[in-house]
């Protein structure tokens, strides 16, 4: 393993080489820290030919057409399928209805999962110990996650064990599985951003701003599916690295 300019960490395995971002001296602030990773992460995305900067309204976000392959897609469904249960929240709801698809936590060690975590891997650049479980989801017709943010709230209850388990979440990412016949977009309101599902697509977006601080802009919602089935995975990043033994999150 080596160290080279701009901060990058290059590791060579078997028959590949693959790069990430050096995380932030420990002496910064978390926020600065946050800060630091966002935009080296903000200068490797955008040097991809192939990535659509979608940031707008103060949200940073961007779409990166068939990340996937369609083998990989039907390899994720078949995996959610078996495992699907009710979706949680981590901070009770008064509103029943406010996330109401299905969800299962990926086991790391299947082939396509860990297909996808090296592709992840090696687009984000985030050391792979920040990233928590990939979670696949399921939308039937109806079914639908209200406006709500992925970043923690440090004023709630949960914060004081995930704050011990990896931090903050910044990053996010989100890839379609399938295109449903009608409805189920990715919608942003305030920052009147709404994406299409479409099959082999990833959605990345930033939850912190360019101060390293959990960004309101970054309220978003899955729309109800109108016709056919939703299935995307999504996989949350820390601002540290997160503590498997803490068990799924989700929310």
């Amino acid at each position: 393993m080596a160290v080279e300019p701009g901060g990058i960490v290059t590791s060579r395995g078997a028959g590949f080489v693959t790069s990430r971002i050096k995380a932030p001296p420990r002496q910064l602030s978390p926020a600065a820290r946050r800060a630091a990773m966002s935009k080296a992460i903000r200068a490797r995305l955008l040097m991809r030919k192939n990535i659509k900067n979608a940031s707008r309204n103060g949200l940073e976000a961007y779409v990166v057409p068939n990340f996937l392959t369609l083998q990989d897609c039907e390899d994720l469904i078949r995996l959610i399928d078996a495992g699907r249960e009710p979706s949680g929240l981590l901070a009770a709801h008064a509103d029943p209805d406010f996330r109401t698809s299905e969800s299962c936590n990926l086991h790391p060690l299947d082939e396509p999962v860990k297909r996808v975590e090296a592709r992840l891997a090696e687009l984000m650049g985030i050391p792979p110990a920040f990233g928590e479980t990939i979670q696949g989801q399921r939308y039937a017709v109806g079914q639908q996650f209200k406006p709500h943010h992925d970043y923690f709230h440090t004023d709630q209850p949960y914060w004081a064990e995930q704050e011990r388990n990896g931090g903050q979440r910044t990053w996010t990412a989100m890839a379609f599985l399938n295109t449903p016949e009608k409805g189920g977009h990715t919608k942003f309101p305030d920052a009147k951003l709404e994406i299409v599902p479409a099959v082999r697509g990833l959605l990345v977006w930033n939850n912190v701003d360019d101060k390293g601080e959990p960004n309101p802009q970054s309220l978003h919602q899955g729309l109800p599916v109108e016709a056919g089935t939703k299935y995307v995975i999504t996989k949350w990043f820390r601002e540290r690295p997160w503590a498997v033994g803490s068990g799924p999150v989700e929310y």
